[in-house]
């Protein structure tokens, strides 16, 4: 089955469809850390005497939080196809302690060779 996803942001961090390298998957987890750490530290350079800024910080993280965790799903789930494996296996992104583990997995391991029904391998890989 051929893959005619195109490729944007809202693909990447929006989309249950498709396949990802461990490249992409690592830089776009790379990203999702990075916003959560600017807005950690946003918070956390706040005085006492602005709360209004605070307020909007904290929402900020907590919006935030909720799209890297649905993002973190999707790209789990399209590192999954891009290994050929069941997507049920991204429930162990919920599980403490192995949750790193099965992280450091899927940024370990390399694409499946062969196209498989999530599409051709990323990057034209043979």
């Amino acid at each position: 089955m051929k893959n005619n996803s195109p490729l944007t942001l809202k693909w990447l961090f929006f989309s249950f469809k498709g396949r990802i390298a461990r490249q992409s998957f690592i830089l776009a987890q790379l990203f999702l850390l990075i916003v959560l750490i600017f807005l950690t530290y946003q918070i956390v350079l706040i005085d006492n005497e602005n709360a209004p800024r605070a307020v909007l910080w904290a929402l900020s993280l907590f919006a935030a939080l909720f799209v890297s965790a649905f993002s973190s799903l999707t790209l789990g789930v399209k590192r999954l196809h891009d290994l050929n494996l069941p997507w049920i296996a991204v429930v162990c992104i919920f599980i403490p302690f192995l949750n790193m583990l099965f992280i450091l997995f899927l940024m370990a391991k390399s694409s499946y060779p062969k196209a498989n029904e999530h599409g051709a391998p990323p990057f034209g890989q043979a």
